[in-house]
C-alpha cells in the first residue's frame, strides 16, 4: 500500500510549532484528492484553517509549500513530486480563470471578487518566488503578457489597474 502525501511529507517543526497540524493534514489530503480545487479554495480565502482562519490562508499555505520545497534526504523525492504537481495545478488554475470576471462558483460578473482572487494569486506566487520556482505557472502568466493590461483594466478600470499591474509584472518579469 502506498503512502499518502501527508505520510510522505510529514509536518515540519514550523507547522508543529504553530499548531497547524490539522490544517496542514487537511490541505494535503484535499490536494491529493483534487489539487486544482484546494488551490482555488486557498486563493479565494475559502480554505478553513481552524483557529488560524483569521490569518491569510494563501500566506500560511505558501509557508508550508516553501517548507516542503526545502526538504532534503529521504523526503526530497516526495517534495519534488509535490512541487511539480502543485505547479501543474496552479498553472491549470491560471488557464481556467484567465479572462473571467466572476467569483468562485458563480457565473455573474463580480469584478471585485475576481480582482481579489488575482491579487491573492500574485501575492501567493511572489511570496514563494525566492524559494520555489513555479515554471509552468509562470509560463502560463507570461504567455498572457500582451493581454494582461486589458484584462486587469476590466476589474475597475484605470484606477484599479495600479493594484494588479505591478504584481503581475513582478511575478512575470522578476522570475
Amino acid at each position: 500500500m502506498s503512502k499518502t502525501l501527508f505520510e510522505e511529507l510529514s509536518p515540519d517543526a514550523t507547522v508543529l510549532r504553530n499548531n497547524q497540524f490539522g490544517a496542514y493534514k487537511n490541505w494535503l489530503t484535499r490536494f491529493e484528492e483534487n489539487p486544482k480545487a484546494i488551490i482555488e479554495d486557498t486563493l479565494w480565502e475559502a480554505f478553513y484553517l481552524g483557529p488560524f482562519s483569521v490569518m491569510d490562508s494563501a500566506q500560511v499555505v505558501g509557508q508550508w509549500i516553501i517548507a516542503i520545497n526545502n526538504r532534503g534526504g529521504s523526503e526530497a523525492v516526495a517534495a519534488n513530486k509535490f512541487i511539480t504537481a502543485f505547479d501543474e495545478a496552479l498553472a491549470e488554475v491560471v488557464r481556467d480563470r484567465w479572462g473571467r470576471y466572476c467569483a468562485k462558483n458563480f457565473d455573474e460578473p463580480n469584478s471585485f471578487a475576481a480582482g481579489e482572487f488575482w491579487r491573492n494569486l500574485f501575492t501567493f506566487i511572489r511570496g514563494m518566488q525566492c524559494e520555489v520556482y513555479l515554471e509552468q505557472t509562470l509560463s502560463e502568466l507570461r504567455s498572457r503578457s500582451t493581454k494582461a493590461r486589458a484584462f486587469f483594466q476590466g476589474f475597475r478600470g484605470e484606477e484599479y489597474l495600479h493594484l494588479y499591474e505591478p504584481l503581475y509584472e513582478a511575478v512575470c518579469i522578476d522570475a
